[in-house]
């Protein structure tokens, strides 16, 4: 049967305590050392998967709000354009490659994201038409923080998942570890005093 983590951790915490009070010999010395290291080494681990879950969500409500504002200025940039010019005119595909919005909005972020850039291209080619420099500046700018906000996002993305592997990695060969310290310790102190070592699951 599969323990969880949390009576896993109250496990460790009894059995370490109780080895600590009860050093019998140079061999349950030892084994406390031991313990105490993996124990540091597990609630550091342990640690590093809270803190990159809660940076996650921080990232994705920043990539959230960015993305609504990258939205926002589109939607007001493009009807700006089509002011200029028909969304169903041949020229409007330098602006949208399909020729229609939705294909932008309805898409994944990095598709999104190459969407708005071909849309800013778009602008920086038809200053002619009368897309003033402000616009311009103005939607980059919208562009790079909502980028900026995308790759911070997928980076700790990436990092926390490679924490949870990294975690579960050590969690398995440190229950399997405890399994084998816990029969050390049976083999050392008479079964009355199993209650003082262990939690029975």
């Amino acid at each position: 049967m599969e323990i969880a983590r949390d009576d896993f951790i109250q496990y460790i915490y009894k059995l370490l305590g109780a080895m600590r009070n009860n050093q019998i010999n140079s061999e349950f010395v030892k084994r406390v050392i031991f313990l105490e290291f993996n124990v540091n080494t597990y609630n550091q681990l342990l640690k590093e998967r809270v803190d990159l879950k809660v940076k996650r969500i921080e990232a994705t409500e920043a990539l959230a709000k960015t993305e609504s504002s990258l939205i926002k200025k589109l939607r007001s940039t493009n009807a700006f354009v089509k002011s200029l010019i028909l969304s169903k005119d041949a020229k409007y595909r330098e602006f949208v490659q399909t020729g229609k919005l939705r294909d932008i909005f309805y898409s994944g972020k990095g598709v999104f994201l190459d969407g708005v850039k071909y849309f800013l291209g778009g602008l920086k080619r038809n200053i002619d038409l009368g897309v003033s420099e402000n616009i311009i500046i103005d939607f980059e700018n919208s562009i790079n923080s909502f980028e900026l906000a995308f790759k911070n996002s997928e980076l700790i993305k990436q990092n926390e998942t490679a924490s949870i592997i990294k975690l579960k990695e050590f969690e398995a060969k440190f229950k399997i570890d405890i399994r084998k310290l816990s029969a050390f310790v049976k083999s050392q102190i008479d079964s009355s005093e199993y209650h003082i070592y262990f939690y029975n699951f």
